[in-house]
């Protein structure tokens, strides 16, 4: 309703200032070439680490990330969490806003609905912050029941330096309260001698995993050992009711980010999100309407997330 708000009253005002206007001459326009904007694109928004499993009455901390792709000056988000596994006990400032001056609000916590709301943040001074990092760090205590929680964020905005809005791209995280499992104790039996672990010479890690509605199937979710330089598949399959928007994390190396079958070439150690959503947003198309007019993605995933988005 707030931004119907601030369209409207931007409405009148254009209208009464072209109502108030002298009368113009009138003349024969010269026409002149329309720019085009290049589009930003969406700043991620995540929850780090986005799984983890934690002991009953563990107590733990997540951060709620933020990788700039301009500069920005605020920060809003809500988070929804199982008020039957979890009690959120503290919000503080991360390191994303630098020493004073800014301003930080914690929110309000509610254990009984499982709901942190409006937690935010606005940088006072001018050009905004373009390093990545902290915006919140919120503590937890999990209670004494087993099950998983999803960490959901939601009412997410981000704006530069002049108050613009900037799209996002935002990924949930989750926390599994469980007893590890013990392993019984054995007779010692002789083994050879150890090979070095870590990852060998000329290997690289890709360490893959997934938000809710799908999961990674190829190579699978976990970390694996990859040849340097080599070409290795990925491939994320969508829930029923769900479908697949796209990777993010160290996605400089994959052929195709919006594609669920693509391949990621392992010039380093990579870490990357297989990103679904029951409902695609009008972000998600834009994203990938972009990438196609610049020749990065197929049509097929244009009418994809056209369809996921049309539901």
């Amino acid at each position: 309703m707030r931004k119907l708000g601030i369209i409207f009253l931007a409405s009148v005002l254009f209208l009464g200032m072209s109502i108030m206007a002298p009368p113009v001459t009138a003349q024969t326009p010269t026409p002149t070439p329309t720019p085009t904007a290049t589009p930003l694109p969406d700043t991620p928004i995540y929850v780090q680490p986005f799984n983890q499993t934690v002991p009953p009455g563990g107590q733990f901390t997540v951060d709620i990330r933020i990788e700039p792709v301009t500069a920005t000056s605020a920060f809003q988000f809500d988070l929804s969490f199982d008020p039957a596994l979890l009690t959120a006990d503290n919000v503080a400032c991360g390191d994303f806003l630098p020493s004073p001056p800014h301003m930080f609000n914690p929110g309000t916590i509610n254990n009984t609905t499982g709901i942190i709301d409006e937690v935010w943040g606005v940088h006072i001074g001018s050009g905004g912050v373009s390093d990545p990092g902290a915006f919140a760090q919120i503590t937890f205590t999990a209670k004494h029941t087993t099950g998983s929680s999803p960490l959901h964020l939601y009412g997410v905005t981000v704006a530069d330096p002049d108050g613009l809005p900037l799209p996002v791209y935002v990924t949930d995280g989750t926390v599994t309260v469980g007893t590890p499992t013990m392993t019984p104790t054995m007779t010692p039996t002789p083994t050879p001698t150890p090979t070095p672990t870590g990852t060998p010479p000329g290997q690289y890690t890709l360490n893959t995993g997934s938000t809710g509605g799908g999961g990674v199937t190829t190579p699978g979710e976990g970390s694996f050992p990859r040849p340097a330089d080599s070409a290795t598949d990925l491939l994320a399959v969508a829930e029923p009711g769900c479908c697949f928007v796209k990777w993010t994390g160290d996605t400089g190396t994959i052929a195709d980010v919006w594609a669920p079958g693509t391949t990621i070439t392992m010039n380093d150690d990579y870490s990357v999100v297989a990103n679904f959503t029951g409902q695609a947003t009008i972000w998600d198309v834009f994203g990938v309407i972009t990438a196609y007019s610049n020749m990065e993605t197929s049509i097929w995933n244009v009418f994809r997330l056209i369809g996921c988005y049309a539901g």
